[in-house]
């Protein structure tokens, strides 16, 4: 069995034992990875839905395999829900957390 490093905290120290299991492949494992610290990445800006409600599983049933742009769109559309409810001042902090996502997805695909 290949042994995989995760860059995420979540699914080593929440789901260690899904890691244990042998029937994923290291893609599977890899990209579950990948979301999981795309969410920890844009925690405060609604990268929270991931971490805290998805599991692995969860992960790999709603989001295209291999399309990490999935998740960002997903993370993105909790944002809007959120800009949706706002205040409307340019200062509220739901506007302030969507500007914070635009700029870590941005600099995340620009290399």
């Amino acid at each position: 069995m290949q042994v995989y490093s995760c860059k995420s905290k979540t699914l080593p120290s929440v789901y260690g034992s899904w890691l244990k299991t042998t029937d994923h492949c290291a893609d599977s494992i890899q990209f579950v990875d990948t979301v999981y610290e795309l969410g920890e990445q844009t925690y405060t800006c609604g990268g929270d839905v991931i971490v805290e409600t998805m599991t692995p599983e969860d992960i790999l049933k709603q989001f295209d395999f291999n399309d990490i742009d999935d998740a960002t769109q997903y993370i993105k559309c909790q944002l809007e829900n959120a800009l949706n409810c706002r205040l409307g001042s340019d200062d509220d902090p739901e506007l302030i957390r969507y500007r914070k996502f635009k700029a870590i997805t941005a600099a995340r695909f620009r290399n």
